[in-house]
């Protein structure tokens, strides 16, 4: 197990002991799999509020394990679905930073777009916590791609898109929902305009939800998406 993954097994081991009714939680993927585990393992129900990964229920760890946000495997379906509609014709590029999470968010969009007949000419894997990304630079433009999908880290994509821009690529940006960050937009200034980041919807805009916003909101919790689904579980 990682390290995330150990006290998130002991947490999950303690909370399952207590035999509560419910347990609702678990936003980070690596502490939702291995918790499902345990949960599993007890018949203790559990909803996870915040992974995608596939494998938190496919396999099922157990008929008490459910998830709330939709599998990466429709995600990447509905990014290949943006890509091959903004570029009928012309290369996409994937550029991905190595990480579990990102790995299988750019493999979920790669054997999709397969289906659509429109698999991406380069895929350009990199290390993150690198001070300069010249050389992953010079393999995007050497792709000359007309769409690009960044699936990493806010910091990285930033760095990428402004170095890209500076040396006058206009490809058009995509980017998975880590760049759904104020960090991203911050550090990517002018350059970051342009990318596109497919979302889910916002909840806290749908009229049904923000009666339970304001309520929320009122007692000092921030509502954001995890929380009102959290919510609602």
């Amino acid at each position: 197990m990682t390290s995330v993954a150990l006290p998130a097994a002991a947490i999950a081991t303690e909370l399952a002991a207590a035999a509560p009714a419910l347990i609702i939680g678990h936003a980070c993927t690596t502490s939702a799999l291995a918790a499902a585990d345990i949960y599993g393992r007890t018949n203790t129900l559990f909803i996870a509020t915040g992974s995608a990964h596939p494998r938190l229920t496919s396999p099922r760890r157990g008929p008490t394990v459910f998830r709330l946000p939709a599998k990466e495997t429709i995600i990447g379906d509905f990014i290949a679905v943006e890509l091959a509609t903004f570029f009928p014709s012309g290369a996409i590029t994937i550029v991905h930073d190595r990480a579990q999470v990102s790995r299988v968010a750019a493999q979920q969009v790669i054997t999709a777009l397969t289906r659509f007949n429109r698999a991406p000419g380069v895929v350009i894997p990199f290390a993150s916590g690198e001070k300069s990304y010249d050389t992953l630079i010079d393999a995007v433009l050497a792709a000359e791609p007309a769409g690009l999908l960044f699936a990493g880290f806010p910091q990285e994509a930033a760095m990428i898109v402004k170095g890209l821009r500076a040396r006058g690529s206009n490809a058009t940006v995509f980017g998975t929902d880590t760049l759904a960050v104020a960090d991203f937009w911050k550090l990517a200034d002018a350059a970051g305009q342009g990318v596109i980041v497919p979302l889910a919807p916002d909840l806290t805009a749908w009229p049904e939800a923000k009666p339970l916003a304001a309520r929320l909101a009122a007692r000092g919790v921030n509502p954001t998406r995890a929380v009102i689904l959290a919510y609602s579980a």
